[in-house]
């Protein structure tokens, strides 16, 4: 079993899907990232030909909730974690210090209530929480959620453990930067 970036996992997915593939498994356990990359794997994985199921085999934190949810088919180990928080904007400074202006604060709330609004509906899209309810806790912090709390809302399809068939192609998703 491997474990790859997004930037491989769509060179190697799209090979698949080339070479005929009609189902793909993806585990993933992740701990997220970058949320452009994350949206990107999300609508790369969605517009697939294929049958794609995701299975959370651990931890599934921040933005590969978005990843996760491209599975038509959701499934996650009973010992597995769902878990999202908000979008934080970082800022570069040359000597640690940074000095920010009225217009530079207002331009990063703009970017975090976009991105916030973005993820917020496509986590509704897939399950049976409101965009409304996912930015309301976007704002409260880190919300975790067990398989059984994520079947409730509509996240996965149902808990069962990952079982990988001999002679199958088996990819993992280990982070999103």
């Amino acid at each position: 079993m491997d474990t790859f970036s997004t930037n491989e996992l769509n060179v190697i997915l799209g090979q698949l899907v080339h070479g005929g593939a009609k189902e793909i498994q993806l585990g993933i356990s992740s701990e997220g990232g970058d949320v452009s990359k994350g949206n990107q794997l999300y609508s790369f994985l969605r517009s697939l030909p294929i049958d794609l199921t995701t299975h959370n085999i651990g931890d599934v934190d921040s933005i590969a909730n978005v990843i996760f949810l491209a599975g038509k088919r959701r499934y996650a180990n009973s010992n597995a974690r769902f878990m999202l928080h908000g979008v934080a904007r970082r800022i570069k400074a040359r000597d640690g210090f940074v000095s920010l202006g009225e217009q530079e604060l207002m331009e990063a709330l703009e970017y975090v209530r976009k991105d916030h609004q973005r993820i917020a509906k496509t986590i509704a899209k897939h399950t049976k929480l409101t965009t409304r309810k996912i930015v309301d806790m976007f704002r409260r912090g880190d919300v975790i959620f067990t398989p059984a709390e994520a079947e409730s809302v509509g996240m996965i399809h149902g808990v069962k453990e990952w079982i990988v068939s001999q002679g199958s192609n088996v990819f993992t998703v280990h982070n999103t930067a």
